[in-house]
């Protein structure tokens, strides 16, 4: 299976709607919330080499391998990756 690299984690952010903190040294990093809370957070290489692995990616958004290439892919949606959050219980049912 392929590994994720700096153009899936941008993917990913874009499509998580992350708030992108460009203040680390190194990395900047994306901020996904839901209904204003903090639900993951991970860090996107700023490095010229977009090859560089992203392998910490899928544990920081609660996902497999497979599925955080689903989200730089497309088959799985913002949508579908709230449910999953929800069913792990890192997004409470109440709404604010």
């Amino acid at each position: 299976m392929a590994s994720l690299d700096k153009s899936h984690a941008k993917r990913i952010a874009k499509k998580l709607k992350a708030v992108i903190d460009k203040r680390g040294k190194a990395h900047d990093l994306a901020l996904i919330y839901h209904d204003e809370q903090l639900v993951a957070w991970f860090g996107i290489r700023r490095g010229s080499r977009k090859s560089l692995g992203h392998g910490h990616t899928p544990a920081d958004l609660h996902v497999s391998l497979k599925e955080a290439l689903d989200l730089a892919r497309c088959p799985m949606s913002r949508e579908d990756w709230v449910h999953r959050m929800t069913d792990l219980g890192l997004i409470g049912d109440e709404q604010p």
